[in-house]
């Protein structure tokens, strides 16, 4: 089985998703998952719940990651229409999580009548 290490920018945590079972995982390591689907949802979830900023700037990352390379892989199908429903409400949880509890800086919407 392959699989897929993410190391967020500015950190030396890893990540990997789709690691064999019998892998042991390495120090500061953040998630070990085996299902692609199941990958960004326990990454997402462990962010939900992680309290230390840093650790969570970390999950953030990883999920952005997760879901993208998950994004790819539904690109060309029209299978598991929920499972992008879910990402899409994941990633506007994400972008509050960024900008309430990490204080990153907020998405600026235009006025298109001043554009």
């Amino acid at each position: 089985m392959t699989s897929n290490n993410f190391s967020s920018p500015g950190t030396s945590a890893v990540i990997t998703i789709g690691a064999s079972p019998e892998l042991e995982a390495k120090e500061g390591c953040v998630a070990l998952v085996n299902d692609p689907k199941s990958s960004w949802q326990e990454l997402y979830l462990a962010a939900l719940l992680e309290p230390d900023r840093d650790k969570l700037t970390e999950l953030v990352l990883a999920v952005e990651d997760a879901m993208i390379h998950r994004a790819q892989e539904l690109a060309n199908s029209y299978a598991d229409s929920q499972e992008r429903t879910e990402m899409d409400r994941a990633a506007e949880k994400l972008l509050f999580i960024k900008t309430e509890k990490l204080g990153w800086p907020g998405i600026k919407h235009r006025n298109s009548d001043r554009d």
